[in-house]
């Protein structure tokens, strides 16, 4: 006897289509969505939710999602700069870090946006000007206050 596997999907207002996703590499259950946006091109959003029938958990992310997005600018400045910090890398003159700031923040691409039950989230960049090897990102985690708690450079 052959069963057939229904996908559960999710219709919501402001992601469009959504399907669920059993669990990640880190365990994790979720509704994931492909968007296309006009200012940030293509990307993924991730909702973290304990079951497939918890639809309140995508409903409450919904103004965490718009905030992440006005900010984004912000997010990706904050994230270039503690990227440099981190990689103690030292500048003769503020105009040569400003140049860097700028010229990294330039070709940082939105990649994926995760948002946890606590409202906390994970925002993944690609970068092919800053990164070495195409199995590497960058993502900059969010606490549920809006400020970033670290930025680094991960690996798939």
């Amino acid at each position: 006897m052959e069963f057939n596997y229904k996908q559960p999907k999710l219709k919501d207002t402001l992601y469009g289509e959504m399907l669920w996703e059993d669990y990640d590499e880190y365990g994790e259950y979720m509704w994931f969505a492909n968007i296309v946006d006009e200012v940030n091109g293509s990307f993924q959003v991730y909702i973290i939710a304990d079951s497939s029938l918890d639809f309140m958990a995508v409903r409450n992310t919904h103004s965490t999602y718009k905030k992440l997005l006005a900010d984004l600018p912000n997010i990706r400045k904050k994230t270039v700069l503690e990227l440099l910090e981190n990689e103690e890398i030292g500048f003769n003159k503020k105009r040569q870090k400003k140049i860097a700031i700028e010229k990294i923040d330039k070709t940082l691409e939105l990649q994926s946006i995760k948002i946890y039950q606590d409202l906390s989230s994970t925002v993944c960049f690609d970068s092919e000007t800053l990164l070495e090897d195409s199995d590497e990102f960058i993502f900059t985690l969010i606490g549920s206050d809006g400020e970033i708690v670290e930025a680094e450079i991960g690996f798939y």
